[in-house]
């Protein structure tokens, strides 16, 4: 691919795809993101891909003469590498490639994408970042293509907060590698941090960032990315009407807005892509309407297609201050219920507690009327009613159930 050509194409990638948890080295990322921007926006199917051995050689950054030899490895390392797409319903776990084929004597290769990447990378109508070539094939960090990608994602929205467990996942990071967070901070996240630094400080690439810790129980939890815009140069390549209005500069003040209206969203489990697409589609206001909107109402089954809903058909499009208002009603209306129980809970017990005194007042009085000789006709029975092991106790432990059964003959005890 000539420079000029590879300066004005575009990679065209679904989010689901820019999320997914996979790991390539620095010269597989290459190939697969040149295969990505030699597709077409009208193909309808995967086509082979032809890679001439110089252009080849080129892109995964070989010196001097075409080394057939380690083209051909880094291909069949790629044929065996896979990645695992989480979608709502599935997890897809898919090799990149579904055939490499090499014309021997005629100095080129064809590669074809697996096809069940179509849905990912084909003629994509939402849910998808684009960004030029030219901006990731200059990267020479193997993670820096990935971070690019994440946060070329959001770039509108100004920052993305990702934890660190969940970041490793996505960068393919093995569960036991960068066990510490230093380790990681050290040899992933600031040597990709000072490259696209770098980069966009030359005039060479349009974004760089930086991040703070997000600290849980003194252990860092979360990193907040704070992505950064630059303008490339001119020589670099000429950005489009569309996209250059798509990444002017938000306020940070709506910044601010969308990253809290972002993360309300996905708390009530809406997924990251729809949630961005939320956010671009409708004013904040309505947004957070319908949000405090869904989350008052208590009998939902479905929550985040109900707050989807509720937000795209505004069921909320009353004023800020008519919402407070109904808000507080409603409140008051809960706290007049409770009261209202409470006093219901208080009645029964008042009742119970009268009818148990009743009760022992009739059995007072009952007692109170015997003559001395059923009561001790009462200690007899109750003698006789002993299980068969108290029965041959002494007699002082007798003599102590008698004191007993006198004592609630004469009502002393109350059960």
């Amino acid at each position: 691919m000539s420079k000029k050509k590879s300066e004005s194409v575009l990679v065209v990638k679904s989010n689901s795809l820019i999320e997914a948890s996979y790991r390539l080295t620095l010269r597989e990322q290459r190939i697969v993101l040149y295969m990505a921007s030699m597709i077409q926006q009208d193909d309808e199917d995967f086509k082979p891909i032809k890679i001439e051995i110089d252009d080849f050689t080129k892109i995964i950054g070989l010196t001097g003469y075409p080394k057939y030899d380690e083209i051909r490895e880094t291909v069949i390392q790629l044929l065996k590498r896979y990645l695992v797409i989480n979608t709502e319903k599935t997890q897809l776990h898919i090799g990149w490639l579904s055939s490499a084929e090499y014309f021997k004597g005629q100095g080129y290769v064809e590669l074809c994408f697996d096809p069940k990447l179509k849905p990912y990378l084909l003629q994509l109508k939402e849910r998808f970042t684009k960004y030029y070539f030219q901006n990731v094939i200059q990267l020479s960090h193997s993670y820096s293509i990935r971070f690019y990608e994440l946060l070329k994602q959001y770039e509108n929205i100004g920052w993305r907060t990702l934890q660190v467990e969940e970041l490793k996942k996505i960068l393919g990071i093995y569960e036991n590698e960068y066990a510490l967070y230093a380790n990681f901070k050290l040899k992933v996240l600031e040597p990709v941090k000072k490259e696209l630094q770098a980069k966009a400080e030359q005039g060479n690439l349009d974004l760089s960032f930086e991040y703070e810790e997000i600290k849980l129980s003194r252990k860092v939890d979360k990193i907040k990315f704070i992505i950064l815009k630059s303008k490339p140069n001119k020589t670099n390549h000429q950005e489009h009407p569309e996209q250059a209005q798509a990444q002017s500069i938000i306020p940070e003040q709506a910044q601010a807005q969308a990253q809290d209206l972002l993360e309300s969203l996905t708390s009530l489990k809406v997924s990251k892509p729809k949630a961005l697409e939320i956010l671009q589609q409708y004013p904040s206001e309505q947004i957070k309407r319908n949000i405090d909107y869904a989350q008052s109402q208590s009998n939902v089954k479905n929550t985040p297609a109900f707050v989807v809903k509720a937000i795209e058909e505004n069921y909320c499009s009353t004023t800020q201050e008519e919402l407070e208002r109904d808000q507080k009603n409603q409140e008051l209306k809960k706290q007049q219920e409770i009261f209202e129980e409470q006093n219901r809970l208080k009645e029964i017990e008042n009742a119970r507690k009268k009818e148990q005194d009743r009760i022992w007042e009739a059995r007072k009085q009952k007692l109170d009327s015997m003559l001395p000789e059923q009561k001790e006709r009462l200690r007899q029975l109750a003698l006789d009613d002993l299980p068969p092991f108290l029965r041959k106790f002494r007699h002082t432990v007798q003599v102590k159930i008698l004191e007993l059964i006198d004592d609630f003959l004469s009502n002393d005890i109350k059960a």
